[in-house]
């Protein structure tokens, strides 16, 4: 499965989309018994709903628990890989690994059970600038350059994301060099890797100093883009975040809620807002929440604002993104009333809550 990364990283044409292996999952086994066996069909499984779903969260999920015992019949079929051993002699990976494909109507199933939403197999392409500068050296890293890559290949592979690198020939490098790149606004990323055709682009700049590294991000998806940093002891450390954080942020655009009707419109009330800052702080949040469809001011008393949203997932899945972000916190949903008016709308409206109140995190 990695060989389909180690291809997609090297191809040197345009590649807007790809259709990833979503339903294989890998899972190191320390032997051939039935007991490691059987565990390691569950960790692949773990893996394949969390590629499937796009959502890191739900191999943490403590509904999660019990229906791991599934993943035996849910299997297809497996196979058992020894990698060959590499020349630096790391006996760790020369462990045992199992490769399992899993039904993917099993799969979709038991996500819609968990109330987690289902990313397709044809999933944009990432194309990954990737800057380092190491201690005042700087350099962009190519297609040609994936055995120092193993964390972001890896990772990726993970996730079911697929990623890029651009070749570096003389064609990259008349149209961008990496002093340019370091501090690159997205326009100018967006004209360098127009040979590329790629809708999402990714821009990782990784710093060592003083013993640990830091990392600047920049995702861009069309003409939407986003910002984040981060550190850490190793680069490996900081190329897996970049694939991780790229792959929720992704997700949360182009996964599709299984099952559940959609809040629609619906009033919040959210308490515990201290200051102006705090008030820029939610909208910013409610206006950056692929979740959101909109979100407009209704009023504010005292520390608490009410706003109307337009929300284009379930309750079960918002209360799920709000764990996951911790900017607020779900305090409880106002029942729908109980009226012949609401049970003529239809189950779906009825079971829908009539408002939120949730709670900012400090």
């Amino acid at each position: 499965m990695r060989g389909f990364w180690l291809i997609l990283l090297a191809w040197g044409m345009a590649v807007g989309a790809a259709e990833v292996p979503i339903y294989s999952g890998t899972s190191v086994l320390s032997s051939e018994g039935d007991i490691e066996l059987a565990q390691g069909q569950q960790r692949a499984l773990q893996q394949v709903l969390v590629k499937a779903s796009g959502d890191a969260s739900v191999a943490s999920d403590p509904a999660l628990g019990g229906k791991l015992a599934r993943a035996a019949r849910l299997e297809l079929q497996h196979r058992l890989e020894t990698p060959t051993p590499p020349a630096n002699g790391d006996a760790a990976a020369q462990r045992l690994r199992l490769v399992a494909d899993f039904d993917p109507v099993g799969v979709q199933k038991l996500l819609s059970e968990l109330g987690r939403p289902l990313w397709g197999a044809e999933r944009p392409t990432v194309l990954v600038w990737l800057v380092i500068d190491n201690l005042g050296s700087q350099q962009i890293a190519s297609a040609f350059q994936t055995s120092a890559l193993d964390a972001l290949i890896d990772t990726a592979a993970a996730r079911g994301l697929p990623i890029q690198l651009p070749r570096m020939d003389g064609v990259d490098r008349n149209r961008i060099d990496p002093v340019t790149l370091w501090d690159a606004t997205p326009n100018l990323v967006i004209g360098a890797s127009q040979r590329y055709g790629a809708r999402v682009i990714l821009v990782a700049r990784l710093k060592k100093a003083a013993g640990s590294w830091s990392a600047r991000y920049t995702l861009i998806d069309g003409r939407q883009f986003e910002h984040w940093q981060a550190n850490a002891g190793t680069a490996a450390e900081l190329l897996a975040t970049a694939i991780t954080d790229s792959a929720d942020r992704l997700a949360r655009r182009y996964a599709v809620e299984s099952g559940a009707a959609a809040l629609g419109k619906i009033v919040a009330q959210i308490e515990a807002l201290d200051s102006a800052a705090d008030y820029a702080k939610v909208m910013r949040y409610f206006g950056q929440l692929p979740a959101v469809r909109s979100v407009e001011t209704i009023g504010a008393v005292g520390n608490r604002l009410q706003l109307q949203l337009d929300v284009a997932v379930g309750l079960r899945r918002l209360q799920q993104l709000l764990v996951i972000d911790q900017i607020l916190q779900f305090v409880a949903a106002t029942p729908p009333p109980t009226t012949a008016t609401a049970a003529a709308a239809g189950a779906a409206a009825a079971d829908a809550p009539a408002a939120l109140q949730l709670r900012l995190i400090h």
